[in-house]
């Protein structure tokens, strides 16, 4: 996956001095420690005596980006997610506390942990983990287990720990039933760092080897993980590629895409995943070289679809956003209308329970609006 690193930090609010703009980065940075700390440990999150304190500390996150400037804090005004992302922002804390509110917990969650990875990824573009120096996360992590430890180092862009913390998973529990969901997770994720982060297939190729000497693997992830292997050996085998413009690298991403399309056969099938890695990161290298390019839209549409296809368990809306982004910067075009039906399905599921689907009022007026933005045919009406 592709990792961006707390763009709170630098949303500070325009003010007079140097002083009072660091006095508010560090206001939010303790606020997004808390919160972090807050949804990475599952028993510290749905523990019911906790629950005050998280609300309260969701609603002192709501009062601080509402002070954040939607202006880039390095001046680059033609990169087409940054005002996206920063107004979506104030919205996605609302829409955070108004579901943790109305008891829907960990849909708040997915939300807090979509714009945590935001931030991270944001960072991320042209930035090392070196800038983050005058902002240590030291959080109190006794209690944490190792996958929820390597979570908290993702989200505060320390991936070198995590993938320690990752390995400590795959190499100390066994794959039964008790420790499956933590130990897949663990596979998956150290292979988006392995792949997005690092772009490294050695490292992707250790950690395919290790589950494959596995013997208590399961066979569903045996199968996924030889046609990972599969793709290691023809990544290993493809000539090292320079790409000087930013069309090489749309071509590029399109072949990639078309690979791995092939290969997926149904909806939930997994064994083209280490490609569409490989996909996002391709993206993501168009949207920095070519941000008001050309094919910016379809960029967005095809990194929406790898998200969502790789549906990494501690950032689950990313794919939201960037099918926002794609109505908002092609609007009233075929493109926006598929990005749009992506988005409202996503939603649809993300408030569809055992008692029916339930949008809440702003979400449903959000729905509206990007609807408003999607479609040509403005005789038409949503349904």
């Amino acid at each position: 996956m592709k990792y961006w690193i707390l763009t709170l930090l630098f949303l500070a609010p325009q003010v007079s001095s140097a002083e009072n703009s660091k006095e508010t980065m560090q206001k939010l940075y303790q606020i997004l420690k808390t919160i972090l700390t807050d949804i990475t440990q599952d028993a510290r999150y749905f523990d019911e005596s906790n629950k005050t304190s998280i609300e309260k500390h969701i609603g002192q996150f709501v009062a601080v980006t509402h002070n954040l400037s939607p202006k880039h804090p390095n001046g680059n005004h033609n990169d087409p997610t940054f005002p996206i992302l920063s107004q979506s922002l104030i919205s996605e804390a609302e829409l955070a506390y108004s579901s943790f509110h109305m008891g829907q917990t960990s849909y708040a969650r997915g939300i807090l942990r979509t714009v945590t990875g935001t931030c991270i990824e944001c960072h991320s573009r042209s930035t090392s983990e070196a800038d983050l120096k005058d902002f240590p996360f030291d959080p109190e992590l006794k209690e944490f287990t190792a996958l929820e430890k390597a979570r908290f180092f993702i989200a505060s862009k320390q991936t070198d720990r995590a993938l320690e913390q990752y390995e400590d998973v795959l190499k100390t529990l066994s794959p039964n039933k008790s420790n499956l969901w933590d130990w897949e997770a663990a596979l998956r994720e150290g292979l988006t760092i392995a792949v997005r982060v690092k772009n490294d297939s050695d490292l992707a190729g250790r950690i395919i080897d290790s589950v494959l000497k596995e013997a208590t693997t399961p066979q569903y992830i045996k199968i996924d993980a030889k046609n990972w292997k599969t793709a290691i050996s023809e990544w290993n085998q493809e000539k090292k590629k320079k790409f000087k413009t930013s069309e090489s690298i749309y071509q590029e991403a399109l072949r990639l895409m078309s690979r791995a399309q092939k290969i997926k056969k149904y909806p939930m099938d997994h064994s083209a995943d280490l490609i569409f890695l490989r996909a996002s990161k391709t993206l993501y290298d168009y949207i920095k070289m070519a941000p008001s390019g050309p094919h910016i839209a379809d960029v967005f549409l095809l990194q929406g679809l790898c998200y969502e296809t790789l549906n990494p368990k501690h950032f689950e809306n990313l794919h939201d956003l960037y099918y926002e982004a794609c109505i908002r910067t092609s609007p009233h075009t075929n493109l926006s209308q598929n990005c749009y039906a992506r988005l409202e399905q996503s939603i649809y599921l993300g408030f569809t329970g055992s008692s029916g689907t339930h949008l809440p009022e702003d979400v449903s007026k959000k729905l509206l609006d990007l609807w408003g933005l999607s479609f040509i045919s403005k005789g038409l009406s949503p349904q």
